[in-house]
């Protein structure tokens, strides 16, 4: 609810913070395949430095509806940037996915992020 936001916010204000996402792909193989199945894990972090924040800047953020779905108490793609001073690493994987990681893992395993479907593997 609010009061967790608020303290949610509290603890971002003025300070930095990190984002982690992991994820796996595992590609299956077929009968005439020499590789059974390969399985790549990750893990990517993003650091997000927010800027201090007052009680009524956190108050009308409640107000504007837009936190009340997000994991991680903002939405850095919404009126939420307002609050991002800078980021390292991946902006996608604030967002909810690190997409430029998942697609080089993809790619190295022979799928073809470019097609409609991205599972239809490259001949």
């Amino acid at each position: 609810g609010e009061a967790d936001f608020e303290r949610t916010m509290r603890r971002l204000s003025g300070r930095s913070h990190q984002v982690m996402t992991a994820f796996a792909v595992i590609k299956l193989g077929n009968s005439s395949s020499p590789i059974r199945q390969q399985t790549v894990s990750s893990v990517v972090t993003t650091d997000v430095w927010f800027r201090s924040l007052s009680n009524l800047e956190i108050s009308r953020y409640w107000q504007s509806g837009e936190p009340r779905d997000k994991a991680g108490g903002y939405g850095i793609q919404g009126l939420g940037s307002i609050f991002v001073e800078r980021i390292t690493g991946s902006y996608s994987n604030v967002v909810g996915m690190p997409l430029n990681e998942l697609a080089i893992v993809l790619q190295d395993l022979g799928y073809d992020v470019w097609q409609d479907n991205p599972l239809v593997v490259k001949e």
